[in-house]
C-alpha cells in the first residue's frame, strides 16, 4: 500500500479549484442584471471565494504532507528494525556495550545536559569498577559517528543503527554480563535526570525494549517508577531549603526515605526477576 494516496490530493486540489471556476461563472451570469457598484462588489467577493477555496486547497495540502511524512518515519523505522533482527532468549551486554547505548541516548536529542553527564559518570562506576580507563574512548567513538550527519533524521537513523549493531552482537543468554531491566533502568535515570525527556530519547527507549525483548508491562512499570523516584528527590531539594520547622523537616525526610528504599527493593526484585 503506498504511503499517500496522490489521486486522492489531486481530486481534492481538483474540487476546490472547481468550486473557484464556479464561483465566478455564477457571478458573471448576473453580471447584466447588476448595476456597476454591484459588479465591483460581487467581483469582489468573488475573488474572496476563491481565496477561501485557494486557502483550504492548501491547507489540505499541508496536512496530508504532513500525514505522510510521519508514516514515512514509522516506515523508516520498521524497516530499520527488521535489518537489525535479534535472536530468541534474553541478552546480556559488556558493561562497555551498555554504557556506549547509554551515552547514545544521552545524544539522542542533539546536546548531553550536565544532569545526564553526572548520571553517566554514576552509572558507569556502579557497572565497571574500571570505567574511568575507557570512559573517553566511549564518548569519542559515539560523537565521532554522529559528526557528519547532513540533519536531524540522519543523525537519529546513526545513532540508531549504531545502538542496534550493540545489542545484536550482544550475548544470548550468558550468566555474566549486564542484563536488559537493568540497562533499561539506567536509560530511564539518564533520560530523566535533566527533567527533559525528548521525543528522540522515548523513540530510541521504545527500539531498545524491542531488541531486547524487554515486556512492555515491565518499562511502563519501571518509567512511572524512575518519576516517582524524581518527584521525591525534588520534594527532597526542596524540604532542605524551606524554613518549616527542624522536626517537621526532618520527619518527612525520613518518610521520603523510607519510600525511596522501598522503590529501590521492588526495582531490584523486577530487575532480578
Amino acid at each position: 500500500m503506498p504511503l499517500f494516496d496522490l489521486n486522492k490530493i489531486a481530486k481534492q486540489v481538483q474540487k476546490s479549484a472547481g468550486d473557484i471556476a464556479k464561483t465566478v461563472s455564477d457571478t458573471a451570469g448576473k453580471v447584466g442584471e447588476m448595476k456597476q457598484e454591484d459588479m465591483a462588489k460581487a467581483a469582489k467577493k468573488a475573488v474572496q471565494a476563491g481565496q477561501t477555496a485557494f486557502n483550504s486547497a492548501v491547507a489540505k495540502s499541508k496536512e496530508a504532507a504532513a500525514k505522510i511524512e510521519q508514516q514515512a518515519v514509522r516506515k523508516r523505522e520498521t524497516d530499520q528494525e527488521a535489518d537489525h533482527p535479534c535472536s530468541e532468549g534474553e541478552i546480556t551486554l559488556s558493561a562497555n556495550g551498555a554504557l556506549q547505548i547509554i551515552y547514545y541516548l544521552m545524544s539522542a536529542d542533539g546536546q548531553v545536559a550536565g544532569e545526564e553527564e553526572a548520571e553517566f559518570e554514576l552509572i558507569g562506576r556502579e557497572l565497571d569498577p574500571g570505567f574511568a580507563e575507557y570512559r573517553d574512548s566511549i564518548i569519542e567513538k559515539c560523537s565521532s559517528a554522529v559528526q557528519d550527519a547532513a540533519d536531524k533524521d540522519e543523525y537519529y537513523d546513526i545513532i540508531h543503527d549504531q545502538v542496534s549493531d550493540i545489542i545484536k552482537a550482544a550475548n544470548i543468554k550468558s550468566d555474566s554480563g549486564i542484563r536488559g531491566k537493568l540497562l533499561l533502568w539506567d536509560l530511564y535515570a539518564v533520560a530523566y535526570s535533566d527533567n527533559s525527556y525528548s521525543e528522540e530519547e522515548r523513540r530510541l527507549i521504545r527500539m531498545i525494549c524491542r531488541a531486547l525483548q524487554i515486556d512492555q508491562a515491565v518499562a511502563l512499570e519501571m518509567e512511572q517508577t524512575l518519576r516517582t523516584m524524581r518527584a521525591i528527590e525534588n520534594e527532597e531539594k526542596w524540604l532542605k531549603t524551606t524554613n518549616r520547622q527542624y522536626a517537621t523537616v526532618e520527619a518527612r525526610m525520613n518518610e521520603l526515605a523510607d519510600r525511596k528504599q522501598a522503590i529501590m527493593q521492588g526495582i531490584q526484585m523486577l530487575i532480578a526477576d
